[in-house]
């Protein structure tokens, strides 16, 4: 079974939740292109894409994710009765171990994110708190995978953790 725990961005200073606010935008402008031309081309199979070239600032590996994100979205569309074309709504990022490294600490805050590899040379830092549900799973031998999903959404920014 899968677990999943979430924790929030609230620590972090309103320009880094800004920037994170602008990268899930631009990530989801990709993704949307990507699901378009994935249905245009009738490519509904496969583990990867092969040509990610769109005009973005987002970097090669971060158009990758955001590749590897639509056709996973494309495939799960041809699994419903109604198959018609996906619309990607919600700021979704899924980062793997490329762009984000998971480090705990004891000062002031449990656990930072740091995301890398996004495109024009942006590195964040971002502090938060773990709380009672993510310290119980931790006790009891759930393993942290090495990627999360960011979420934005009006109440904030989101990381969930598998």
């Amino acid at each position: 079974m899968i677990r999943k725990a979430t924790i929030n961005f609230k620590f972090a200073n309103t320009c880094k939740l800004e920037k994170i606010k602008e990268i899930a935008k631009e990530h989801q402008k990709i993704v949307n292109f990507f699901i378009g031309t994935l249905w245009e081309q009738k490519q509904f199979s496969g583990n990867f894409i092969k040509d990610t070239s769109v005009d973005s600032w987002l970097s090669a590996r971060m158009k990758q994710a955001a590749a590897k994100q639509a056709l996973s979205i494309v495939k799960s569309q041809r699994k419903k009765k109604k198959k018609h074309k996906p619309v990607f709504n919600r700021p979704v990022m899924e980062l793997d171990s490329r762009f984000a490294d998971i480090a705990r600490d004891v000062n002031s805050f449990d656990i930072w994110i740091k995301l890398s590899s996004i495109g024009n040379k942006i590195k964040l830092n971002l502090p938060s708190q773990k709380h009672i549900h993510f310290n119980t799973l931790l006790n009891n031998g759930w393993t942290v995978k090495k990627s999360i999903r960011i979420r934005v959404s009006e109440d904030g920014c989101y990381a969930d953790f598998f």
